[in-house]
């Protein structure tokens, strides 16, 4: 499940903000996720496991209040990292990047800074998915990249997409 609709922070040029990991769902995102939540009630989900970014979090929370269940974060499940040194961009830097991401040309050779190209995205996150079998139905709530770069499938916000391991 990619997390619902999000809050994000801005600068007062109105550019999206450095600080995404903190970033929360609107009330739209809330109510989204929380009939989504029901619409998945039925199919004996015995685990909810997130990424560790607020809107995933808060995204997983709505759902296993919902279903019942606890709630259990997986680092690797999160968004694909924009630059592994650390380092901030502007959001035009990020968005070539992304876009790099999306028609299959490696992040690096976009004259981009030092990005997780879509081979180390997708092993991190199938490692990660992996870490699950054998623990019951799950669902994991995750980020448009990160989900994409597994399934091949650009999802909406709060929407599911049903997946197992090749």
């Amino acid at each position: 499940m990619r997390h619902g609709e999000t809050a994000w922070p801005t600068t007062p040029a109105g550019s999206r903000a450095d600080a995404t990991d903190l970033a929360p769902l609107t009330s739209h995102g809330i109510d989204e996720v929380e009939r989504q939540a029901r619409a998945i009630s039925g199919l004996g989900i015995r685990r909810v496991v997130s990424s560790p970014l607020t809107r995933a979090m808060q995204s997983a929370h709505l759902v296993a209040v919902e279903l019942g269940l606890t709630l259990e974060v997986e680092i690797d499940l999160r968004e694909w990292c924009v630059d592994v040194s650390g380092r901030s961009h502007p959001m035009e830097v990020v968005d070539r990047a992304l876009y790099a991401m999306w028609t299959g040309v490696r992040p690096d050779e976009h004259d981009g800074p030092n990005f997780e190209d879509v081979v180390d995205l997708r092993t991190r996150v199938d490692a990660a998915l992996r870490r699950q079998v054998g623990r019951g139905p799950v669902l994991v709530v995750s980020h448009s990249v990160a989900i994409w770069s597994v399934t091949g499938l650009r999802i909406l916000t709060a929407d599911t997409v049903p997946w197992s391991i090749p």
